[in-house]
Protein backbone atom coordinates (compact mmCIF):
# COMPACT_ATOMS: atom_id res chain seq x y z
CA UNK A 1 0.00 0.00 0.00
CA UNK A 2 3.03 2.54 0.17
CA UNK A 3 2.02 3.78 -3.20
CA UNK A 4 -1.73 4.62 -2.55
CA UNK A 5 -0.75 7.40 -0.13
CA UNK A 6 -4.14 7.12 2.05
CA UNK A 7 -6.50 6.21 0.17
CA UNK A 8 -9.16 3.99 -0.68
CA UNK A 9 -8.21 0.86 -2.81
CA UNK A 10 -11.79 0.52 -3.53
CA UNK A 11 -12.24 4.31 -5.07
CA UNK A 12 -8.66 3.84 -7.05
CA UNK A 13 -10.52 1.31 -8.67
CA UNK A 14 -13.74 3.09 -8.91
CA UNK A 15 -15.62 -0.47 -7.39
CA UNK A 16 -17.98 -0.24 -4.41
CA UNK A 17 -16.67 -2.41 -1.52
CA UNK A 18 -18.70 -5.56 -2.16
CA UNK A 19 -17.48 -6.11 -5.32
CA UNK A 20 -16.33 -9.40 -6.46
CA UNK A 21 -12.72 -10.83 -7.22
CA UNK A 22 -14.26 -10.60 -11.56
CA UNK A 23 -15.50 -6.73 -10.85
CA UNK A 24 -11.87 -6.33 -9.44
CA UNK A 25 -10.09 -8.03 -12.62
CA UNK A 26 -11.90 -6.03 -15.00
CA UNK A 27 -11.75 -2.83 -13.52
CA UNK A 28 -7.59 -3.21 -12.99
CA UNK A 29 -7.68 -4.26 -16.43
CA UNK A 30 -9.79 -1.56 -17.92
CA UNK A 31 -7.62 1.25 -16.08
CA UNK A 32 -4.44 -0.55 -16.26
CA UNK A 33 -4.84 -0.27 -20.57
CA UNK A 34 -5.37 3.36 -19.74
CA UNK A 35 -2.55 4.17 -17.41
CA UNK A 36 0.15 1.74 -18.23
CA UNK A 37 3.63 3.72 -19.20
CA UNK A 38 4.29 2.15 -22.26
CA UNK A 39 1.01 3.55 -23.80
CA UNK A 40 0.54 6.68 -21.29
CA UNK A 41 3.85 8.22 -19.82
CA UNK A 42 2.29 10.71 -17.81
CA UNK A 43 0.37 7.83 -16.13
CA UNK A 44 3.13 6.21 -14.46
CA UNK A 45 2.43 7.68 -10.84
CA UNK A 46 -1.68 6.32 -11.58
CA UNK A 47 -0.60 2.54 -12.99
CA UNK A 48 1.44 2.25 -9.28
CA UNK A 49 -1.30 3.52 -7.56
CA UNK A 50 -4.00 0.71 -9.42
CA UNK A 51 -1.31 -2.13 -8.94
CA UNK A 52 -0.71 -1.38 -5.43
CA UNK A 53 -4.92 -1.03 -4.97
CA UNK A 54 -5.47 -4.39 -6.82
CA UNK A 55 -2.88 -6.50 -4.94
CA UNK A 56 -4.32 -5.67 -1.59
CA UNK A 57 -8.00 -6.38 -3.11
CA UNK A 58 -7.45 -9.66 -4.93
CA UNK A 59 -5.70 -10.92 -1.80
CA UNK A 60 -8.60 -12.68 -0.33
CA UNK A 61 -6.64 -12.51 3.62
CA UNK A 62 -5.63 -8.90 2.81
CA UNK A 63 -8.64 -6.93 1.43
CA UNK A 64 -10.57 -9.16 4.53
CA UNK A 65 -8.38 -7.43 7.06
CA UNK A 66 -8.57 -4.16 5.24
CA UNK A 67 -12.31 -4.33 5.66
CA UNK A 68 -12.51 -5.17 9.19
CA UNK A 69 -9.83 -2.13 9.86
CA UNK A 70 -12.22 0.21 7.18
CA UNK A 71 -15.35 -0.78 9.17
CA UNK A 72 -13.43 0.08 12.59
CA UNK A 73 -14.98 3.76 13.35
CA UNK A 74 -18.66 3.06 12.12
CA UNK A 75 -19.03 0.19 15.21
CA UNK A 76 -18.72 3.07 18.04
CA UNK A 77 -18.22 6.85 18.29
CA UNK A 78 -20.38 9.65 17.75
CA UNK A 79 -23.85 7.63 18.03
CA UNK A 80 -23.37 5.85 21.30
CA UNK A 81 -26.31 6.75 23.50
CA UNK A 82 -24.79 7.09 26.59
CA UNK A 83 -24.96 10.08 28.04
CA UNK A 84 -26.89 12.59 29.74
CA UNK A 85 -27.80 14.78 27.18
CA UNK A 86 -29.03 11.94 24.73
CA UNK A 87 -32.01 10.89 28.03
CA UNK A 88 -32.87 13.96 28.70
CA UNK A 89 -32.44 16.07 25.26
CA UNK A 90 -30.49 18.89 27.25
CA UNK A 91 -28.48 20.37 24.11
CA UNK A 92 -26.18 21.48 26.26
CA UNK A 93 -24.21 18.57 26.99
CA UNK A 94 -20.88 17.24 25.30
CA UNK A 95 -23.25 14.02 24.37
CA UNK A 96 -25.92 15.93 22.35
CA UNK A 97 -23.26 17.71 21.15
CA UNK A 98 -21.62 14.75 19.52
CA UNK A 99 -24.97 13.08 18.69
CA UNK A 100 -28.21 15.06 18.53
CA UNK A 101 -26.72 18.32 17.92
CA UNK A 102 -25.31 17.42 14.37
CA UNK A 103 -28.03 16.13 13.13
CA UNK A 104 -30.35 18.28 11.18
CA UNK A 105 -33.98 19.07 12.66
CA UNK A 106 -35.46 17.41 9.76
CA UNK A 107 -34.50 13.97 10.56
CA UNK A 108 -35.89 14.03 14.20
CA UNK A 109 -38.85 16.36 13.11
CA UNK A 110 -37.79 19.51 15.48
CA UNK A 111 -38.66 22.47 15.07
CA UNK A 112 -37.24 25.69 13.33
CA UNK A 113 -35.68 26.81 16.78
CA UNK A 114 -33.83 23.49 17.51
CA UNK A 115 -31.67 22.70 14.31
CA UNK A 116 -30.27 20.19 15.95
CA UNK A 117 -32.97 18.26 17.07
CA UNK A 118 -32.80 18.32 20.30
CA UNK A 119 -35.24 20.45 21.81
CA UNK A 120 -36.83 19.89 25.56
CA UNK A 121 -38.24 16.37 26.46
CA UNK A 122 -41.57 15.73 25.18
CA UNK A 123 -41.14 17.27 21.81
CA UNK A 124 -40.80 15.65 19.05
CA UNK A 125 -37.16 16.57 17.82
CA UNK A 126 -35.28 15.34 21.90
CA UNK A 127 -35.90 13.40 24.40
CA UNK A 128 -36.04 9.66 24.06
CA UNK A 129 -37.13 10.07 21.09
CA UNK A 130 -33.82 10.67 19.79
CA UNK A 131 -31.78 8.61 21.71
CA UNK A 132 -34.21 5.59 19.82
CA UNK A 133 -33.35 6.88 17.19
CA UNK A 134 -29.30 7.22 17.28
CA UNK A 135 -29.96 3.24 18.83
CA UNK A 136 -31.69 2.13 15.65
CA UNK A 137 -28.90 4.00 13.32
CA UNK A 138 -25.93 2.13 15.21
CA UNK A 139 -28.08 -1.18 14.78
CA UNK A 140 -28.21 -0.61 11.58
CA UNK A 141 -24.90 -0.13 10.59
CA UNK A 142 -23.71 -3.25 12.16
CA UNK A 143 -21.02 -4.32 9.76
CA UNK A 144 -21.15 -7.38 7.93
CA UNK A 145 -18.66 -10.88 10.02
CA UNK A 146 -16.22 -11.55 8.46
CA UNK A 147 -17.05 -15.18 7.34
CA UNK A 148 -20.09 -13.75 5.93
CA UNK A 149 -18.21 -11.70 3.70
CA UNK A 150 -16.25 -14.50 2.35
CA UNK A 151 -18.77 -16.57 1.79
CA UNK A 152 -20.47 -13.74 -0.35
CA UNK A 153 -17.31 -12.81 -2.25
CA UNK A 154 -15.52 -16.35 -2.44
CA UNK A 155 -18.11 -18.86 -1.79
CA UNK A 156 -18.87 -21.07 0.75
CA UNK A 157 -16.22 -23.29 2.44
CA UNK A 158 -14.82 -26.37 1.40
CA UNK A 159 -15.26 -29.16 3.37
CA UNK A 160 -15.08 -33.11 3.10
CA UNK A 161 -17.42 -33.03 0.51
CA UNK A 162 -15.59 -31.09 -1.57
CA UNK A 163 -12.01 -32.84 -1.20
CA UNK A 164 -13.93 -36.23 -2.42
CA UNK A 165 -15.87 -34.50 -5.28
CA UNK A 166 -11.89 -33.15 -6.25
CA UNK A 167 -10.36 -36.63 -6.15
CA UNK A 168 -12.85 -39.19 -6.90
CA UNK A 169 -14.93 -37.58 -9.58
CA UNK A 170 -13.06 -34.37 -11.09
CA UNK A 171 -10.20 -36.07 -11.33
CA UNK A 172 -10.42 -38.92 -13.12
CA UNK A 173 -13.56 -37.39 -15.10
CA UNK A 174 -11.10 -34.67 -16.31
CA UNK A 175 -8.22 -37.13 -17.25
CA UNK A 176 -10.58 -39.54 -19.04
CA UNK A 177 -12.39 -36.53 -21.56
CA UNK A 178 -8.71 -34.66 -21.53
CA UNK A 179 -7.75 -38.48 -23.09
CA UNK A 180 -10.43 -38.70 -25.36
CA UNK A 181 -10.12 -35.49 -27.11
CA UNK A 182 -6.48 -35.79 -27.77
CA UNK A 183 -7.37 -38.90 -28.93
CA UNK A 184 -9.78 -37.37 -31.32
CA UNK A 185 -8.01 -34.85 -32.46
CA UNK A 186 -4.75 -36.56 -33.16
CA UNK A 187 -6.41 -39.28 -35.03
CA UNK A 188 -5.34 -38.69 -38.66
CA UNK A 189 -1.89 -38.34 -37.64
CA UNK A 190 -1.16 -42.10 -37.14
CA UNK A 191 0.19 -43.62 -33.47
CA UNK A 192 3.25 -41.77 -32.67
CA UNK A 193 1.34 -38.31 -32.62
CA UNK A 194 -1.72 -40.07 -30.74
CA UNK A 195 0.38 -41.21 -27.73
CA UNK A 196 2.14 -37.75 -27.94
CA UNK A 197 -0.97 -35.98 -27.64
CA UNK A 198 -2.61 -38.12 -24.97
CA UNK A 199 0.23 -37.41 -22.67
CA UNK A 200 0.42 -34.06 -23.26
CA UNK A 201 -3.65 -33.54 -22.57
CA UNK A 202 -2.92 -36.07 -19.35
CA UNK A 203 -0.03 -33.46 -18.24
CA UNK A 204 -2.57 -30.12 -18.98
CA UNK A 205 -5.27 -32.12 -16.97
CA UNK A 206 -2.97 -32.51 -13.79
CA UNK A 207 -1.94 -28.96 -14.23
CA UNK A 208 -5.48 -27.74 -14.52
CA UNK A 209 -6.77 -29.90 -11.44
CA UNK A 210 -3.54 -28.75 -8.81
CA UNK A 211 -4.42 -25.12 -9.30
CA UNK A 212 -8.29 -25.75 -8.47
CA UNK A 213 -6.94 -27.81 -5.35
CA UNK A 214 -4.26 -25.55 -4.58
CA UNK A 215 -7.50 -22.98 -4.56
CA UNK A 216 -9.55 -24.83 -2.69
CA UNK A 217 -6.80 -25.23 0.10
CA UNK A 218 -6.25 -21.77 -0.12
CA UNK A 219 -9.56 -20.90 0.45
CA UNK A 220 -9.58 -23.46 3.31
CA UNK A 221 -7.04 -22.32 5.00
CA UNK A 222 -8.60 -18.81 4.96
CA UNK A 223 -12.05 -19.67 6.05
CA UNK A 224 -9.63 -21.54 9.12
CA UNK A 225 -7.97 -18.17 10.19
CA UNK A 226 -11.06 -16.37 10.26
CA UNK A 227 -13.28 -18.60 11.74
CA UNK A 228 -11.85 -20.74 13.75
CA UNK A 229 -11.93 -24.16 12.14
CA UNK A 230 -12.26 -25.50 8.77
CA UNK A 231 -15.71 -27.39 9.02
CA UNK A 232 -19.39 -25.62 9.54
Amino acid sequence: MNDLQGRDPYQVLGVPPDATPEDLRQAYRRLARRYHPDKNPQGQAAFAEIASAYGLLSDPGRRLRYDAARTVPSSGGPEDDSGPGDDTGDDSGPAAADGAGHRSGAEYGGAAGHPGGAGPPGREGGGPRGAAGSRAGTAGARPESPAARLERLYGPRPTVRTAAKLVLFHLPAGGFLSVLVSAFITFPYGDAARDLGRIAAVLLWLALWSFLAAAKLKLWLLYRRTTGTGRS
